[in-house]
């Protein structure tokens, strides 16, 4: 199971960078059962209290791109302790311009974190491959790399990730950076940013999950 840092928890309970993301605020370590039943009852990341949590407690984090908890098999649980201390010197997340990621083509590994259906109605980003967020977690968790996962893993360019906005794309950096990855950033704007070129084929979108209607383009 990945384990979050201290720097990706807090991360991940301020931005609360994926839909439908919940916490599972019970500690989960006395357990081999690495899913999370539909049943098991949740709070979302913006009502986190550290009150709720047992002095010695961990919460497990459910990644669920489906708009309610039945299929086990498409979630992405990773693990906290809140016992964990910050680190005493954290870099700042670096971030990228689309302008610098439409030029650069294949010098850095695009990565593209959407879910599927944004970018099968809106676009990918420039020279990107596409793993949606959840099943990044989810393989990494499961330590089940797809080629796609195993190879930007292994890759030696500069890892630049980007989503609609940065919200996904932050969090992704720091899980990253977490794991010892070297140089990884993040696209400023996302996708809205890189619909303005003319030389990229996207559009900028609003907000929306899978569940709802897929909107009409801002551009």
């Amino acid at each position: 199971m990945l384990e979050l840092t201290r720097e990706s928890f807090d991360l991940l309970v301020k931005t609360d960078p994926v839909p439908h993301v919940l916490v599972d605020a019970r500690c989960r370590s006395d357990s081999n059962d690495l899913t999370v039943p539909a049943s098991t009852v949740v709070v979302k990341p913006a009502a986190f209290q550290t009150s709720m949590l047992p002095e010695d407690g961990c919460v497990c984090i459910v990644y669920d791109a489906e708009p309610a908890l039945v299929d086990t098999g498409a979630l992405a649980c990773v693990q906290f302790n809140i016992n964990t201390a910050a680190r005493e010197h954290v870099p700042e997340l670096e971030e990228i311009s689309c302008d610098t990621v439409t030029e650069q083509g294949e010098q850095n590994y695009v990565l593209d974190v959407r879910r599927t259906d944004e970018v099968d109605n809106f676009g990918k980003l420039p020279h990107a491959d596409s793993i949606p967020l959840h099943l990044v977690l989810q393989q990494l968790s499961a330590d089940d790399k797809s080629p796609a996962l195993t190879n930007m893993l292994r890759n030696d360019r500069t890892i630049i990730v980007g989503c609609r906005t940065n919200r996904r794309a932050r969090f992704m950096t720091q899980i990253l950076l977490d794991m010892g990855m070297k140089s990884v950033k993040f696209i400023d704007k996302g996708a809205c940013g890189c619909s303005q070129i003319p030389s990229n084929d996207m559009k900028c979108y609003p907000s929306y999950e899978v569940s709802d209607p897929v909107p009409a383009p801002n551009n």
